[in-house]
């Protein structure tokens, strides 16, 4: 049986998208590929909180602690894989060791730092940039999560396209201790003091995000639907700056900051809103859009590519970055019974495209392909 070691960096960091993913992944493949003998190896540490009964792992090798990451990609993670004699090596983010003697198969979520200026970032930063862009170039395989993300690894990166691959992400599993029964929608409303209708949106901070134009079309001052209904941001925000510019535009009173909120509860925010709206204008997948589509709720997205391709028409597209136009959206969907019925029906249907179980077997299909030109 071949056995493919996995690198668990992200196995800590599990409410983001590359934790997920792995957590995910890993999971299933147990199930979808029994003939592969999958090993996820990871720093000592960093899977505490992940082995709960939602998850099954397979192998899990916790190693001694004590490097950074790049460390742990370039040197402990493969050096590991030789002696648990791994035949394949899996790195499920962008960060795949430069040399080594086993064949790779790295995930490129998506090429973010090459594809928008804004994010190069300094000397330090566009010199890891080299490093895992000429990992991934000699990889054997890469995987990308949509064909919009595998267009600009092909073009970024300049990987001849038949050498990637896509396998679609999904929501994340939260178990079936989850309610999202009215009741318990209703509770979590009063306790966090949310009105009856509200516009969601999380998913993140960062300039790509574009939550500052969401805020901008809330200051738009027009006799609509949104003027009646409160726009809820969820998530950490790492400054006040965002509140600071909802008090300036004056729509603090309009705009509900709830900041972190339980990974657990996100389906129950979800369910309880009237519309879920996600202004991102650059995306590798964009995980938030199909979690909302899973809870049945109305989208509202940016006119992107990968958009286009994820949601489909189970989605309003606007142009994101036009508070104007985005507002307009946001009204069609709030101020439309019909249009908002019919939204909840397609999202629910669209999100069953994506299942975890399909995304495993295509990555375990990746593996066989890689292996029968190496073994």
């Amino acid at each position: 049986m071949p056995r493919v070691a996995v690198n668990g960096w992200f196995l800590s960091a599990p409410y983001t998208g590359s934790g997920v993913y792995v957590r995910e992944l890993v999971s299933a493949l147990s199930s979808v590929a029994p003939d592969i003998d999958t090993v996820v190896i990871a720093p000592d540490g960093r899977g505490i909180g992940c082995h709960d009964s939602d998850y099954d792992w397979g192998s899990y090798t916790p190693i001694r602690p004590g490097f950074g990451k790049l460390g742990f990609e370039q040197f402990v993670f493969p050096r590991k894989a030789r002696e648990l004699k791994a035949d394949l090596l899996h790195v499920p983010y962008w960060g795949a060791c430069y040399r080594f003697g086993q064949s790779v198969v790295v995930s490129v979520l998506d090429v973010i730092s090459l594809a928008l200026p804004e994010y190069r970032g300094g000397l330090r930063t566009r010199l890891y940039g080299y490093l895992l862009a000429a990992s991934a170039q000699q990889a054997s395989a890469v995987i990308s999560i949509s064909d919009a993300a595998a267009q600009d690894i092909s073009r970024y990166l300049h990987i001849d396209a038949t050498r990637i691959h896509t396998t679609y992400l999904a929501a994340r599993k939260y178990g079936a201790e989850v309610d999202t029964t009215p009741a318990t929608v209703d509770d979590v409303r009063r306790r966090h003091n949310l009105p009856e209708r509200y516009v969601l949106y999380f998913g993140g901070f960062d300039a790509r995000k574009n939550v500052e134009s969401l805020v901008r079309a809330y200051a738009l001052q027009r006799n609509d639907a949104v003027a009646e209904t409160p726009l809820v941001i969820a998530g950490r925000v790492a400054e006040d700056h965002l509140p600071r510019m909802a008090q300036t535009l004056g729509v603090a009173d309009r705009i509900r900051f709830v900041g972190e909120f339980e990974e657990s509860g996100k389906p129950v925010l979800l369910s309880g809103a009237s519309a879920f709206v996600y202004p991102s204008y650059y995306e590798g997948f964009g995980l938030p859009v199909v979690e909302a589509m899973a809870c049945g709720v109305p989208v509202i997205a940016s006119d992107i590519p990968v958009m286009r391709e994820i949601a489909g028409q189970a989605a309003i597209l606007c142009n994101g970055s036009d508070p104007a136009d985005l507002r307009r959206a946001i009204a069609s969907v709030l101020g439309d019974s019909d249009l908002s019925g019919r939204l909840r029906v397609l999202a629910a249907e669209r999100e069953k495209r994506f299942t975890w179980q399909d995304c495993a077997t295509r990555t375990a299909q990746v593996y066989r392909k890689t292996l029968q030109c190496t073994l």
